[in-house]
């Protein structure tokens, strides 16, 4: 494969790489904006870094009302240890859902509700640094079940207004009642399941976790809380169930939006943590907030050594310039593009291809940049080889040329040295002249303007000693 091949090949991988990466980030933005479900991201110590746009709408509080702050301040006092110790768990096991707890979280209005929540540990992960809370408004839920436990003639008001699906089965497995969410996701009516047995209605039931959650209640007496996939629905539901001595009491909730949410978030953050090409993600300020293992070992640094560091440090200082233009840019185009040379640990260079990116909040707001790099030296040597090449080809030529349209050997000698000296970039090039007892005598020369002409200059027999000393000691190249 020719060099250029290789060239054109790796641009279009890195477009299709960026075109895929920025799909995915889409699809990540819209489910968490559209997402009923409250995400958050805490700190080791239990303070709120991100909150999702649901928050206003469940809770009633604005996003600046609620990041820098203690997750125990909006906790009843009562579940603060339980959400301390769930948060001490995650951190201990990493990468680990724990499991759901519930917890009482006050509404800006005064008011209690009651939430169910997952909490993953990402701490590890440049690209979240926090313990990711995946929370449900189960207000309405609890509301229903207490109400169950209380007064059971207002049941079916209480169900039918609820969100969650709700069924109920006696003893012989046979639907007493269902409300309407649950016909919904059912896709069938309630008069035709009401008194039909539940794994006659739905057979793909039978030998799942469904059927075996479902008689681990019944035999146990016990509630029981699971997740399970419907394969039939394609759907993801948390279900909750109670038993008594007539049957089961069931709620379920599709949870498919929580789980693509949560798998495309953790997809997302193992892709970028472990990305060949290095990725980061600047501040406001300019400064490293995230970045993968590959960006910084390009650099020579460790990951937690650049946390905080100035993108200015990491780059040549020519061509800070040209990557500051590239950053302006991105306010007018979202995306600009650069090759320059990235500044390593140890003072040495290399040659990068730059994308750089504008990040915004979810209001639109910018907050940084983020920044792809690529490793090109191995491209700039063999262009500037094919560059040395062509411009030899030309030197070539150009005195052939010269040799074909004069005789003249004075004019074929100066032109030789003006094309050698363009070539080399050398301040002066000579043709010395050997004769009898290697006294050296210069015939021709091209000389940078301003320096004095050494035409006709003689050189003894020392001089040319005294020079291959010189050059066999490194002095001369």
């Amino acid at each position: 494969m020719s060099t250029n091949e290789r060239l054109r090949r790796e641009i279009a991988d890195r477009k299709w790489a960026e075109h895929a990466l920025q799909e995915s980030e889409q699809r990540f933005r819209s489910l968490i904006e559209n997402a009923i479900d409250i995400i958050a991201i805490l700190d080791e110590k239990g303070v709120f870094r991100y909150c999702s746009p649901s928050t206003e709408r469940v809770l009633g509080y604005t996003i600046k009302q609620v990041v820098g702050y203690p997750a125990t301040d909006f906790v009843h006092p009562d579940d603060t240890p339980l959400i301390l110790q769930v948060l001490q768990e995650a951190i201990w096991h990493p990468e680990i859902s724990q499991p759901s707890v519930e917890f009482r979280v006050r509404h800006r209005n005064g008011a209690w509700c009651s939430f169910e929540a997952v909490a993953t540990s990402l701490l590890e992960d440049p690209a979240i640094r926090g313990v990711v809370i995946n929370c449900h408004n189960i207000t309405e839920r609890k509301q229903a079940e207490e109400a169950l436990l209380t007064a059971n003639r207002q049941i079916v008001n209480i169900l039918e207004s609820i969100t969650d699906a709700f069924m109920s089965l006696d003893t012989q497995w046979c639907f007493t009642y269902l409300n309407q969410r649950a016909a919904q996701i059912f896709q069938r009516s309630q008069e035709e399941l009401l008194g039909q047995q539940l794994w006659e209605a739905f057979p793909e039931m039978v030998d799942s976790t469904f059927e075996r959650e479902y008689h681990r209640a019944l035999a146990l007496q016990e509630s029981i809380t699971f997740e399970e996939f419907y394969p039939s629905l394609n759907t993801w539901f948390e279900v909750r169930v109670f038993p008594s001595a007539e049957g089961l009491s069931i709620f379920f909730l599709d949870v498919t939006e929580r789980r693509e949410s949560q798998a495309e978030l953790l997809e997302m953050s193992t892709a970028l943590g472990n990305a060949v090409e290095g990725i980061a993600r600047l501040d406001s300020n300019g400064q490293y907030i995230a970045l993968n293992r590959a960006f910084a070992t390009a650099l020579g640094y460790q990951q937690q050594e650049m946390i905080g560091m100035s993108w200015q440090q990491t780059f040549h200082s020519d061509d800070l310039t040209v990557l500051e233009l590239a950053r302006q840019q991105t306010l007018v185009e979202d995306k600009a593009e650069a090759e320059v040379r990235g500044l390593r640990k140890d003072g040495s260079t290399f040659y990068n291809e730059v994308v750089i990116v504008a990040a915004y909040d979810w209001h639109d707001r910018l907050i940084g940049h983020h920044v792809f790099t690529k490793d090109i030296s191995e491209r700039k040597q063999a262009e500037e080889a094919l560059r040395q090449q062509a411009e030899r080809e030309r030197v070539m030529g150009v005195i052939a040329q010269r040799i074909r349209n004069s005789l003249n050997l004075e004019e074929i000698l100066n032109t030789a040295t003006s094309e050698v000296r363009k070539f080399l970039r050398a301040d002066r090039v000579v043709i010395i002249q050997i004769g009898s007892g290697e006294v050296g005598l210069i015939t021709a020369e091209s000389v940078e303007p301003g320096l004095p002409s050494l035409l006709a200059f003689r050189l003894q027999e020392d001089w040319f000693k005294q020079w291959q000393q010189n050059y066999r000691q490194g002095k001369i190249n």
